[in-house]
């Protein structure tokens, strides 16, 4: 038998004992299909790529002959396929095939649960961190579909914990999850639910625990409790019972150490029931004493229903600067943003960089309307213009033009937040008006006279454009000190312009 090239996170899945007889499954004349028929009944409920089909039968057939066996099998009813399951380290979904036909088991654990002094109840147990991902679903941050909240696993770290855990070194801090309330029942043992549900039921009365001096307080209210969860574990994720919102990579870990070098891992888990929206606020409040991006951070507010009221402002923000980047078509900004979630390969604005723009006209004190809609409808328009006036420099990659760079697009931002209090004081607050926004255009047309954003085009322009691009766009970087006065400077060549046109020397 020649040597079976799999990768790590099959080994983390399979036995040696699997991956032997997986390999004899693929010796013979027999046709691909059948070789898949046998593989799929032979091996217990695998969710496996075609890719990973190949290696485990260990035969040398092109993708697409496995691909197109696969499907047949699917239509056939013998197998079933999802391209929405997200695994661990997985960069995106892949195409993911399993038996159509199997029974769902029930997965029994012991664990303790704990009321809080708000009434709500959390659960605690310890479970071989492997079954964890069968039950409970990962959501990345999917700012395009609008749902998800978790980072991206960042592979060197994720390989630096599988390394101490094959090592014995055991993880203190607990996973979280949250079961989905729509498909969770507290029940005592007689209860009939659905199969499909997660039962908890209590083994015990309540237990109080009373503070050592002081009587009349509870301290602890504990009981011990079953939980009864379905289990198959070639789970789809929209068949899972229960949201992982903090433990990502340490589950992730899991799947980069052999099965027979660490036959099982367990890992303490802390958990509630609620919604997946309490899922989204519970991994935000986990994560707020974890370093964590402010991209992703700001990024994930976006996609929350419901916010605390201090963070507020900040939500209408980041949901404006989603709408800006990846919801509207007609913005200047789609499709230029790195926004977290987004393939942002070749894309030259920064995430923050837009972030900061949009809080600046949020903090206006203008009338833009209440919500994030109106707010992101009157960046884009503003910036429309910015873009329609300096079209060689828009959209670029900020080495090559200065209005792409976090200075530039922040510092013309507060020039645009100017014009637009002017033009607001001069109609009485209404910037519905054509000729509001008519003012404003005039004002920046004429600032194009004096500033050109990218050296191609001031070196083609008149010496006062090169002059200022050298001296005053050129140096400046992402910092407060050169963003205020590059500002300065914009806000200072506006007024004179303005002024020379009104004194009609223009």
């Amino acid at each position: 038998m020649s040597t079976l090239h799999l990768s790590e996170t099959l080994k983390s899945r399979f036995s040696a004992n699997d991956l032997a007889l997986s390999a004899s499954l693929g010796v013979g004349a027999n046709a691909l299909k059948e070789k898949f028929i046998r593989l799929f009944s032979e091996l217990s409920d695998p969710l496996i790529t075609a890719q990973e089909a190949i290696a485990l039968l260990n035969v040398s057939v092109e993708l697409g002959d496995a691909i197109s066996a696969l499907e047949e099998l699917r239509t056939e009813g013998f197998l079933e396929k999802s391209t929405s399951t997200q695994r661990a380290l997985d960069k995106n979904p892949p195409t993911l095939y399993r038996l159509k036909e199997s029974t769902v088991q029930r997965l029994k654990l012991f664990g303790i649960a704990s009321k809080l002094d708000d009434g709500a109840v959390r659960l605690q147990f310890t479970i071989d961190g492997r079954l964890i991902r069968s039950f409970a679903a990962v959501d990345r941050l999917d700012v395009v579909a609008g749902t998800g909240n978790q980072r991206d696993e960042i592979y060197k770290h994720v390989s630096d914990i599988s390394n101490g855990m094959r090592d014995g070194v055991q993880v203190p801090n607990s996973v979280i999850v949250v079961f989905n309330e729509e498909v969770f029942s507290w029940a005592p043992s007689d209860d009939e639910v659905p199969e499909s549900w997660v039962v908890c039921r209590q083994l015990s009365d309540w237990s109080l625990v009373k503070h050592p001096t002081d009587h009349d307080r509870i301290v602890q209210e504990v009981c011990p409790v079953e939980l009864d969860i379905p289990f198959r574990n070639a789970a789809f994720d929209e068949e899972k019972t229960a949201y992982l919102v903090d433990g990502q990579q340490r589950t992730a870990a899991l799947s980069l150490v052999d099965i027979d070098a660490v036959p099982s891992f367990f890992l303490t888990v802390n958990a509630l029931v609620g919604s997946q929206e309490e899922a989204k606020n519970t991994f935000r409040i986990a994560n707020s004493t974890v370093r964590i991006t402010t991209d992703f951070a700001r990024a994930l507010l976006g996609t929350l229903d419901e916010t605390p009221g201090y963070v507020r402002e900040e939500k209408r923000v980041a949901q404006a600067v989603k709408t800006l980047a990846i919801d509207d078509k007609n913005s200047p900004f789609y499709g230029l943003v790195k926004h977290p979630g987004v393939d942002g390969k070749g894309m030259p604005i920064v995430y923050n960089t837009l972030f900061s723009v949009v809080a600046t006209f949020n903090q206006s004190g203008i009338d833009f309307g209440e919500g994030s809609e109106d707010l992101a409808h009157a960046v884009a328009k503003a910036y429309s213009l910015v873009a329609g006036i300096w079209p060689e420099a828009w959209g670029k990659s900020s080495k090559d033009s200065k209005l792409s760079h976090g200075a530039g697009l922040r510092a013309i931002g507060k020039v645009l937040v100017d014009l637009l209090r002017v033009q607001t004081a001069i109609h009485g607050g209404d910037l519905t008006k054509p000729e509001a926004w008519a003012g404003v255009e005039a004002s920046l047309k004429r600032l194009r006279a004096k500033v050109l954003w990218s050296l191609e085009s001031a070196s083609t322009g008149n010496a006062t454009q090169l002059s200022n691009y050298k001296t005053q766009l050129l140096p400046r970087q992402n910092t407060n000190q050169d963003i205020q006065q590059l500002t300065t400077f914009l806000q200072k060549e506006v007024v004179f312009l303005d002024k020379k046109a009104k004194d009609g020397s223009a």
